[in-house]
């Protein structure tokens, strides 16, 4: 598309809009996504388990993922055997879950630690890799080890993003940035604020006393509300905080089950299907008891 067209060229354009990599817009064909957190709030595992939900077709959190896509993940952080170890262990949630045979030629990992998008021969070795692969979407982890610039100055941060925004129209690619967040992390990433004025999506995570909060800033689609997620240290995975249902759904200890079914579709927009799948999981894990089969009601354990 031309960046200057008339509004007679406006009005009579019926192209689509970039379609959805990970719904509901949290991560689009050929757009930017920035995930960012503090030391510690599992930034890496986050990332990599969305990594491998892409790669791999398979839903991750009440994230959808349309359509399996080839992946590379640039990882400057952890070494080739950390890494191994990590993601023989995240793989086994997958192949849980159906049969994936093909997944694991979907996504490639280069461990090179010295990438700089500031350097001409540095991103044309990128650029190979995205053309050598076929690659659909590119993960760099983290974003300060990928470049040489000052990270306060808006001039080289503004050089950096070009280089991203180089990758992503060139190769039609979608780019995952992991990146620090400041001191306030309600703020916004760390950094010049030319990072926030560039992303299509954002994805924050705040680390909590007993779990981790999601919160969202999306450019072309509704803004999803926060969401309470934990980490399982034995699978490596994220899951939903269930126990950390909204007060408002509980009334005298007791919740209906058709407004916990509601909560799940329309608020953490879950299909009715995975709704009441999450119920089962709320009642095997002893969180809810079925006090009544007819009116619906649940008994939730806080």
């Amino acid at each position: 598309m031309n960046e200057i067209i008339s509004l007679e060229e406006l009005f009579n354009d019926d192209t689509s809009p970039p379609k959805p990599i990970v719904g509901p817009g949290i991560l689009l064909d050929k757009t930017l996504c920035l995930i960012h957190g503090k030391p510690k709030s599992g930034k890496t595992f986050f990332a990599t388990n969305m990594a491998l939900s892409i790669a791999s077709g398979i839903d991750f959190l009440h994230f959808k993922v349309l359509n399996a896509k080839k992946v590379l993940y640039l990882s400057a952080e952890g070494g080739y055997y950390p890494n191994r170890e990590r993601i023989n262990k995240m793989n086994h949630y997958i192949t849980s879950r159906k049969s994936v045979s093909d997944y694991p030629n979907n996504m490639f990992i280069n461990l090179k630690s010295n990438y700089d998008l500031l350097n001409d021969s540095s991103l044309q070795e990128i650029k190979e890799n995205i053309d050598t692969y076929e690659i659909d979407v590119v993960f760099i982890d983290p974003f300060i080890r990928f470049h040489s610039g000052e990270e306060n100055s808006a001039k080289d941060t503004t050089k950096t993003m070009k280089a991203v925004r180089e990758l992503i129209n060139d190769f039609d690619v979608s780019i995952v940035l992991v990146h620090h967040s400041g001191k306030d992390t309600s703020k916004g990433p760390r950094g010049s604020s030319v990072i926030t004025s560039e992303y299509d999506s954002c994805i924050a995570i705040n680390k909590k006393n007993n779990h981790q909060e999601l919160s969202f800033d999306m450019r072309h689609v509704e803004t999803p509300k926060n969401e309470n997620i934990r980490f399982n240290g034995e699978s490596l995975w994220f899951e939903p905080a269930l126990e950390l249902l909204p007060g408002s759904l509980i009334s005298n200890g007791k919740i209906i089950k058709k407004n916990l079914i509601n909560y799940f579709q329309n608020d953490l927009m879950y299909s009715k299907s995975k709704a009441y799948t999450m119920i089962q999981e709320l009642e095997k894990s002893e969180k809810i008891k079925k006090i009544s089969g007819k009116n619906y009601k649940v008994f939730l354990k806080r």
